[in-house]
């Protein structure tokens, strides 16, 4: 199972799983600090017109200014804001854990399954070699008027069938190696 590292790294929904923990997690930091004092500082500079004695003259103006904000009462509002990012960082880990264990289960069954298909494309080849026998024995029991068309007809029938049921597992594996491509986030 080389591929089974794979789906941590260039899934599409393990991707979107990942990117919704990390949003969360950015949310957690943010309501941590929310009830903290903030300091601000403004500053401008730039031409201004209007002052006297030449009111249409512009003039260098410079403005700068200090600002604190800190809360005083804010009743529950941190707190809850603050067990709202906890919960959804908590509900992104489950998401998390719970895509990656439906990944390898995934893909566990589908390394399962196209095992099994490779078990029945073996078995199936002695199948064909058993029809193909028994129909050069009905040509031959056929051609010496021992055997009558359906008869042959039958053994055709079952050459046929043996050969789609080849083309059926065949199709099957094909099928199997998308699905680990698209579990594994390979490009098909």
């Amino acid at each position: 199972m080389a591929c089974t590292s794979k789906p941590q790294n260039s899934n599409l929904e393990l991707a979107i799983a990942n990117d919704r923990m990390r949003a969360a997690q950015a949310d957690l930091v943010v309501a941590e600090h929310a009830n903290r004092p903030v300091v601000s500082l403004t500053g401008a500079a730039g031409f201004r017109n209007g002052y006297l004695p030449e009111i249409a003259a512009p003039r260098f103006n410079v403005a700068a200014g200090v600002g604190i904000s800190a809360p005083i009462y804010s009743g529950k509002r941190f707190t809850l804001q603050r067990q709202s990012a906890q919960i959804a960082y908590e509900s992104g880990q489950q998401n998390l854990a719970s895509v990656q264990a439906a990944l390898q289960r995934d893909l566990a069954t589908v390394l399962a399954d196209m095992e099994s298909n490779r078990q029945r494309l073996q078995n199936l080849q002695t199948q064909t070699r058993q029809a193909d026998k028994t129909l050069e024995l009905a040509r031959t029991r056929y051609r010496y008027g021992t055997l009558t068309f359906p008869e042959l007809d039958t053994a055709q029938t079952a050459v046929e069938e043996v050969q789609l049921s080849r083309l059926s597992i065949e199709y099957s594996l094909l099928l199997n190696a998308l699905e680990i491509k698209r579990l594994t986030g390979e490009e098909f």
